[in-house]
């Protein structure tokens, strides 16, 4: 005889189980926001490696003048006394020739 194809309770559950798990891997790649903590406005933004929040290069405080390669932290996350990262307006060559002075090394 035919059997009619009714879903069983475990099927719905395993189905909710894996999309509950889709989401909250799309989740874990995009945990940082959508607009900049300073602004509100959308762009290009540079993302926080340890919280939420992201800039614009000009919005965060210090102003960076370019994005900075590999990890990087907000002035939020950034240990004040024993920094992790350096900041490249914290660099005297970067700000000499931001403001057109040429500097010797």
């Amino acid at each position: 005889p035919d059997v009619a194809a009714f879903p069983s309770p475990l099927d719905e559950k395993s189905s909710e189980e894996n999309s509950q798990t889709a989401s909250n891997a799309a989740d874990a790649t995009d945990d940082n926001e959508d607009y900049c903590a300073v602004c509100l406005n959308g762009g290009e933004l540079l993302c926080c490696d340890r919280c939420p929040k992201v800039f614009h290069l000009g919005c965060h405080v210090p102003s960076l003048l370019s994005f900075p390669m590999g990890e990087w932290l907000c002035t939020l996350c950034r240990n004040v006394v024993k920094p992790e990262v350096e900041y490249d307006c914290e660099n005297i060559r970067h700000i000499n020739e931001y403001r057109g002075i040429r500097t010797f090394q």
